[in-house]
């Protein structure tokens, strides 16, 4: 009997546990959502990458949390989730390095909308910066420059007349 009740505590705590990060998390996330739309409506884009991140680690905490809770052994799991994501990591390196590029970009905005620079032998207007790309409008081309050489490369920025 005093197995049962054990086990019935030890479930509904991990289960608080999941659904009290997971609140935190969705709070949090709002909260820095409304002070971003107020404050830095320019850098909203990496903010909320940024501020998605956190969320999901949170609630990956509350999941792995809760899991300890009901006496599951989380190290193993922990161990194939930090191999996987290396791998994935290391697989996807040239595309994250372009997305944490474009965040920095929009976080520092060593340039903007509008800017005409010259990069990698390209010369003209910056139409659109994402988190991938930057796409310049020279002539009738659109060139689209990833992030991760805009960080890495020698920008002229020309003088606006």
């Amino acid at each position: 009997m005093f197995y049962i009740v054990n086990l019935v505590i030890n479930l509904g705590l991990g289960i608080l546990v999941l659904i009290a990060f997971y609140w935190g998390a969705v709070i949090i996330h709002r909260r820095v959502n409304k002070y971003i739309i107020r404050h830095k409506p320019s850098k909203q884009l990496a903010f909320n990458l940024v501020n998605d991140i956190i969320k999901n680690l949170l609630i990956i905490i509350g999941i792995t949390s809760m899991l300890a809770q009901w006496g599951i052994d989380i190290s193993t799991i922990l161990t194939g989730l930090g191999i996987t994501g290396f791998a994935v990591g290391f697989a996807m390196k040239d595309m994250l390095a372009c997305v944490i590029s474009g965040v920095v970009i929009s976080i520092y905005e060593p340039f903007k909308d509008g800017d005409s620079i010259e990069v990698l032998g390209v010369k003209g207007e910056i139409v659109k910066i994402d988190l991938k790309y930057t796409v310049i409008q020279s002539d009738k081309l659109k060139h689209l420059i990833p992030n991760s050489k805009l960080l890495s490369e020698a920008i002229t920025i020309m003088a606006k007349d």
